[in-house]
């Protein structure tokens, strides 16, 4: 399942917000090592795997085509 979550949703700048003030010193105590992932998002909502960004995409672009 991929990782998805509102665009609007508070908790992710709060979580941002938190990495950003991490401790290197206490991440490196416990052995808590950060890395970089890469966000896709469309139509509000943020997905974790490109495959699923596009897929998502391809039904906004057909559900488009549908309605005109």
């Amino acid at each position: 399942m991929d990782a998805r979550s509102s665009a609007a949703g508070s908790g992710a700048v709060a979580a941002e917000t938190f990495e950003a003030d991490a401790d290197p010193a206490l991440m490196e105590h416990n052995g808590i090592t950060r890395v970089t992932a890469y966000q896709y998002w469309v139509d509000g909502y943020r997905y974790t795997n490109l495959s699923d960004a596009l897929a998502q995409a391809e039904r906004r672009r057909r559900a488009d085509a549908s309605v005109r």
